[in-house]
Formats: C-alpha cells, structure tokens, sequence
C-alpha cells in the first residue's frame, strides 16, 4: 500500500495539484467563497484521482504493482483511500486557515466541507467500478457523465432543502449518510471485480 500512495504523491505533485490547494486556501478567507472553494477542492481531487485510474492503465502500472508485494485488494482500496486522504488533507487546511484568519464562519465552512467530502465519496462510489468495468477511456466517459449527475443531484437536493426550509446540518447529514451508505456498496463491489480483472 505505501507504495502506491508514493506513486499517487508523485502524480499530484505532478498535476500541480499543491498548486491548486495554495491559491483555494485564501479562498477561504472570504465568507461568500467558502462553498466555492471546498467545491473547487474537491473536483480537483476527483479529476485527478481519475485521471491517474487512466494512466495507471494505459500505462500498465496496475500489472506492474502486482509484481510487488501488492495485493489486488490493495489496488482496489487505494482508488478510495488516496483521493479521501487527499480531500481530508485539505479540509484540514481549510479549516486552519478559517480558524486563524476567519473563526466566525468555521462552523459554515465546516459545513461545505462535509457536504463537498460526502460529494467526493459518492461520485467515487460510481467511478472506480466503472473504470475497473469499462476500461480508462469507456469508463472514464462514464464516469464524467456520473459526477455530472451527481452533481446536479446534490444541487437539486439543496435546493430542496433551501425550499422546505430545512436546517443546513439536517441535510449535510443526510448527504454524508448518502455517501456511506453508497462507498459501503460500492467498495466490496469493487475489490470483487479487482480480484477477476486480467490484467
């Protein structure tokens, strides 16, 4: 396993995703662009978790890490494991930089947080079955077109929330059961098609 979360280091630091996190980071010191920011995060963190499923087979890396002292169900986990590390890493950013500079709206940045993490979790939910399934360029359509829908889901569900005058912290905990309730699914699902992938 550590070796395939130094290989996916290696990528991120390659995509300039650091990059990306110090510019968002001040971001959050404006009260109107928390949302924003988290949001931005965390499509980041899908994009590039996607874009390293394709190269690692287009490129043959997943045949290669099973000549290592790797398990296949490793390899499954590390498509869920790495990108939440990721986004945990950089809401615990965010959250230093609202503490220090912002403390009135930590609890609403915490809030689009959680709601955007949860986010993350589902579309990731939907996306590694997919690229194991359907191969990088199939399954990579495929799963653009989940995160789209995903994503207008989330939005027609806050809406939702907005119109019937639901408390904030209601639904992020609705959305937050949503995604593990879906990962539950979708992580045993993928480690069975892991282990009878030919690679």
């Amino acid at each position: 396993m550590r070796v395939l979360l130094l290989k996916e280091l290696i990528i991120l630091w390659r995509e300039g995703l650091a990059l990306v996190l110090l510019v968002a980071v001040p971001v959050t010191l404006l009260d109107d662009a928390a949302r924003l920011a988290t949001m931005i995060a965390a499509t980041c963190v899908l994009f590039t978790s996607l874009h390293s499923i394709r190269s690692d087979q287009e490129t043959g890396f997943e045949r290669y890490a099973l000549c290592m002292p790797v398990f296949r169900t490793e390899l499954a986990l590390s498509r869920y494991i790495v990108p939440l590390l990721l986004y945990a890493a950089i809401a615990v950013a965010y959250l230093a930089a609202g503490a220090v500079f912002r403390p009135g709206t930590l609890e609403k940045l915490a809030l689009a947080l959680l709601v955007t993490g949860s986010f993350d979790a589902i579309c990731l939910s939907f996306m590694v079955p997919l690229c194991c399934r359907l191969g990088a360029s199939r399954g990579g359509l495929a799963a653009k077109i989940s995160i789209a829908a995903v994503c207008v889901a989330l939005i027609a569900f806050i809406l939702l929330a907005f119109v019937t005058d639901t408390r904030e912290e209601t639904a992020a905990l609705a959305i937050t059961l949503l995604a593990a309730i879906s990962l539950t699914v979708s992580v045993p699902v993928s480690v069975h098609m892991y282990r009878r992938r030919d690679f």
